[in-house]
């Protein structure tokens, strides 16, 4: 069935989405817990959700990768 298909992907994508946005917040250089920042990172989850079904996990990881690049040297510049 179709629709038994797409809802099994859904729930899939939401929930590694979910698992994905909580685990930056765990252990000890886990960030504080902050709903703004969890919702955030639980939208680019299913961003990479979306992306990994698209177009394959080495793209959904690179993709992460070249985030965390760009933001690393957004925070370098505006430190100084």
């Amino acid at each position: 069935d179709e629709r038994a298909s797409f809802l099994s992907l859904a729930l899939a994508a939401f929930g590694s989405a979910l698992l994905f946005a909580g685990a930056h917040h765990l252990g000890p250089n886990g960030d504080p817990f902050n709903v703004y920042v969890l919702s955030f990172r639980t939208f680019a989850g299913l961003y990479f959700a979306w992306l990994y079904h698209a177009r394959g996990f080495g793209i959904a990881v690179g993709t992460h990768a070249g985030y965390d690049v760009l933001v690393g040297l957004v925070l370098q510049q505006a430190q100084g």
